[in-house]
């Protein structure tokens, strides 16, 4: 992060704002293994070694934790992402057949032309 806010005046805007929200996705990404895969393990490690018959449970519920990782890690991305998330909105007014509108307009506010070139005139003739 300090080194985007050194080359900050070098980009525009827009660019430093992708950059920050890349970078915080990023990290969060790699928080959630750290958070949900090594500390049941280690805390299985610790009742194994220790031989703690009170922490049992805990620990074997714990693995729920290791099996969700990859759930979390999705949402994650997903949500950190704007592109992901605006598809994700899309395929979901679509299968369910939703008429509500997203951020998107959809169909054309252009008025066709009244006045056509002497081709398109031939033609219809």
């Amino acid at each position: 992060m300090v080194i985007l806010q050194r080359l900050r005046r070098h980009m525009s805007a827009q660019t430093y704002q992708a950059h920050k929200t890349a970078l915080i996705s990023l990290a969060t990404q790699l928080v959630i293994p750290g958070v949900l895969i090594i500390v049941p393990i280690d805390m299985c490690m610790y009742v194994v070694l220790t031989d703690s018959t009170g922490l049992q449970e805990l620990a074997t519920d714990s693995m729920f934790l290791i099996g969700s990782h990859s759930m979390c890690q999705v949402t994650v991305m997903i949500m950190s992402n704007s592109v992901y998330r605006r598809v994700l909105k899309e395929k979901f007014w679509k299968m369910f057949r939703l008429d509500i509108l997203t951020n998107q307009q959809y169909g054309s506010t252009v008025e066709p032309s009244l006045r056509t070139n002497s081709f398109v005139r031939h033609l219809q003739n």
